[in-house]
């Protein structure tokens, strides 16, 4: 007898998903992509925010910083000229021989008295180099060479004073002393416009204390030299000159020079070239003087 299958079970019809379901589907899928989406522009917009400005805009706005303080400073300075008569008080009056040594400076000084041999050839010298000198003149050297004076003045070169007839002042009595200074003062003032007020240089480097504290009370510093080139010696020659000026260089040396020498037109290019070659500015007296 034939054995009775048992019947099977049917089917479980596949249910479809509710349109709760898809609804629900939908909102769950869109905040896993709004999420991943929202994660990724945060980022991207940190990132911009921390991103430093370009390099070059930066240098570009520094060195127009740093180029405007530089201008403001040089407009400063030269609005602000340097007042001799307080640089002279500052130093104590009395006498200098040299000035700031921890500046690679050298002031050539220039005395006029009697003569200009050469005076208006080395003037075309300084001026083709561009350098401005001080010039210790005496009275007489305006009385006879007025045009040389002038131009020395044009040409921006400074001014000092050497006596009015170039005298042994250690052979005179103390008002003849004041009556030198003046007269040489006067006379350079009324000539030039400038006064040679405050640097004095005694003729001959003739001097003791008594003068130089009269000179002061006149209100003038009494300036010496760091070394002469000895160049009014009857054997000096250019190169002896170019010798005694390179061997004897020094920060703030005063060197001594003369206006009737006709060796310095010959002389000066070459130390100026070779004193600038060596690191040396050359300047006034009272930018060599001043701290």
């Amino acid at each position: 007898m034939a054995e009775q299958q048992k019947p099977s079970k049917p089917r479980a019809k596949r249910r479809r998903p509710t349109k709760k379901r898809w609804f629900v589907l939908v909102v769950v899928i869109g905040l896993m992509v709004g999420g991943v989406a929202g994660f990724f522009l945060n980022k991207a917009v940190s990132n911009r925010k921390a991103s430093p400005a370009p390099k070059q805009s930066a240098t570009i706005k520094a060195s127009s910083a740093t180029k405007a303080k530089i201008e403001s400073s040089a407009t400063t300075e030269k609005a602000k000229p340097v007042n001799k008569t307080e640089l002279a008080a500052s130093l104590g009056w009395g006498e200098v021989s040299s000035g700031n040594t921890s500046k690679k400076q050298i002031a050539l000084t220039f005395d006029g008295a009697a003569g200009a041999t050469s005076t208006t050839a080395f003037l075309d010298v300084l001026k083709d180099a561009d350098l401005h000198c001080t010039f210790f003149l005496a009275g007489q050297f305006a009385d006879s060479y007025p045009d040389i004076a002038k131009r020395i003045v044009a040409e921006g070169h400074e001014l000092g004073n050497h006596s009015d007839a170039h005298r042994y002042f250690t052979r005179l009595k103390a008002n003849q002393v004041q009556a030198q200074v003046q007269g040489a003062e006067d006379k350079i003032q009324k000539l030039t416009g400038v006064s040679t007020k405050p640097y004095f240089r005694f003729p001959y480097g003739s001097r003791n204390e008594q003068l130089i504290k009269q000179v002061n009370d006149l209100g003038y510093i009494s300036v010496y030299w760091t070394y002469d080139t000895q160049d009014w010696q009857k054997n000096a020659s250019s190169e002896m000159l170019h010798s005694r000026v390179m061997s004897n260089a020094s920060p703030g040396a005063i060197i001594l020079m003369h206006c009737d020498s006709p060796h310095e037109p010959e002389a000066l290019p070459g130390i100026i070239k070779d004193l600038q070659a060596a690191g040396y500015k050359l300047v006034t007296l009272t930018e060599v003087l001043t701290p």
